[in-house]
């Protein structure tokens, strides 16, 4: 039986998870704080800062590739690793950098300011709070990649996926307070239309995580058929498959 590659829809859920409006500005400001980060010269003068020992720990910042979106909990969580280099070049107290920035034009300093006022303390908050998210699906992903991976085995963890996002949008005011108005609703509501453990379609052009062959594969696995499963398949899901 031939079904969708499950690693390719976890991936597609990362991609769309970055059009939801909280996120998508925030993955905007920190590709703009990355541009900033690896531009030769401030590379170099974190460099040097850890080479003489005034940055005690550094790592590099890293993007994912276009067509690997839940590699973004590794992005978000390089960009977190930069909060000790920014904090010390936005005070003031590193003469490398301040060479640097009076030697800029002043419309180059204008984009400076403007790179480094992202990384205020709300911004840092954001991130912890993405990679959770990202977190979540790079791990789920990373087990159906395998060439081993059982299709019996993708509905439990759909469901368990599922379970997670809901866990962390229980900071739902937390979300709404660092993101704005109403995004842990959006975050909600996109859970719920890309989550079809009910083995629906979603409205629209939207695709769910979940085909009707692999909820049939669970199904029909003799040993996932002897475990007393918390997986509930609604009785119209039956006609579905079966149709």
């Amino acid at each position: 039986m031939s079904t969708r590659d499950s690693s390719h829809c976890l991936d597609l859920i990362g991609k769309d998870s970055t059009k939801v409006a909280c996120f998508q500005k925030l993955y905007s400001k920190t590709m703009d704080l990355y541009d900033f980060l690896t531009t030769d010269r401030v590379s170099g003068i974190a460099d040097a800062l850890f080479d003489d020992g005034r940055l005690p720990r550094f790592a590099k910042p890293t993007e994912h590739s276009v067509t690997r979106f839940n590699r973004s909990a590794e992005t978000f969580r390089t960009m977190l690793k930069q909060k000790p280099f920014l904090d010390l070049i936005s005070s003031d107290g590193v003469d490398e950098f301040t060479i640097y920035y009076d030697s800029r034009t002043g419309a180059r300093k204008k984009k400076i300011d403007e790179q480094l006022l992202i990384a205020d303390p709300k911004y840092w908050r954001r991130v912890k709070i993405i990679i959770k998210w990202f977190s979540s699906l790079e791990h789920v992903q990373k087990l159906t990649s395998g060439n081993n991976f059982q299709q019996s085995c993708y509905l439990p963890l759909v469901q368990a996926l599922q379970n997670e996002l809901n866990e962390i949008l229980k900071e739902h005011e937390e979300i709404n307070r660092l993101f704005g108005e109403n995004s842990a609703e959006d975050l909600a509501n996109f859970v719920r239309v890309h989550f079809n453990v009910d083995g629906k379609n979603p409205p629209g052009a939207k695709v769910g995580l979940l085909s009707c062959f692999q909820i049939w594969a669970y199904i029909v696995d003799p040993f996932t058929r002897s475990l007393n499963s918390l997986v509930a398949i609604e009785p119209t899901l039956s006609g579905q498959v079966l149709d």
